[in-house]
């Protein structure tokens, strides 16, 4: 699978962004920006995502094995991963399984652990919103701020609204696929063999959707003995790129 990406920054180390459960790559494009100075960075759209394509395999084997294969095409022999939410799970499933491509990885605002399903809202939103029938953007959005509780996450939902040529809406992000695998995307990220490279998690101080936790329960069996590791609150917004 070819992955939609985009690129910052000429000079330095290579850095992979990998965003979260119903993301894209332009949520990181600030962030992005202000790495370039510095090292070169990837941000990626991950399967059933942004402009990636669409696919009913929906498990973090695939999704790792889609960005090594990315790596690979654009001569990135090996990257610093940074991922948030679901992509923080895609990069320690890569760290796992292709210790070779990963210098190191970023975590944020995500644990190696199982997690309870929390997106009812979310998925009842997309579902219920009759695109076939809605002949402008604000139709869209006035039906998504009435499914919608809060109206930073109906903001963060509805840079999926795309227009195709013939005049129709569609939401970016493959909903029945990322519906039918949820319990894929919330299962925990474990192995008999640690990582065992450096690791820094991340949760945000207003974070309350998952309990990453500082030291070593918050990245669970995923960190090996040898493992370079830091952990800590980051300052400011819980979200890097809006996670709900």
């Amino acid at each position: 699978m070819q992955l939609h990406s985009t690129s910052y920054g000429d000079t330095g180390p290579h850095v992979v962004m990998l965003h979260g459960l119903f993301g894209m790559s332009d949520n990181l494009h600030l962030i992005s920006t202000a790495l370039a100075e510095r090292v070169r960075v990837l941000a990626v759209d991950l399967r059933n995502h942004g402009r990636s394509p669409h696919d009913p395999v929906m498990t973090y084997d695939a999704m790792a094995q889609d960005v090594v294969d990315l790596m690979d095409a654009r001569g990135i022999p090996a990257a610093v991963v940074v991922g948030h939410s679901m992509g923080g799970k895609v990069a320690m499933e890569m760290a796992l399984r292709h210790p070779a491509h990963v210098a190191g990885v970023a975590v944020v605002d995500i644990a190696p652990r199982a997690y309870p399903p929390h997106h009812d809202e979310v998925f009842a939103a997309f579902e219920s919103i009759p695109l076939e029938q809605c002949a402008t953007r604000k139709e869209v959005e006035d039906a998504m701020r009435v499914r919608v509780s809060k109206n930073s996450t109906a903001l963060f939902l509805l840079k999926n609204l795309t227009r195709e040529e013939n005049g129709r809406f569609r939401w970016k992000v493959n909903v029945p696929v990322l519906r039918s695998s949820y319990h894929e995307i919330n299962r925990a990220i474990d192995s008999e063999a640690p990582y065992d490279g450096p690791a820094l998690f991340i949760r945000g101080v207003r974070q309350t959707t998952s309990s990453t936790t500082t030291g070593r329960r918050s990245s669970g069996s995923f960190l090996g003995r040898r493992s370079r590791r830091s952990t800590g609150p980051a300052t400011g917004c819980t979200w890097m790129n809006r996670r709900i």
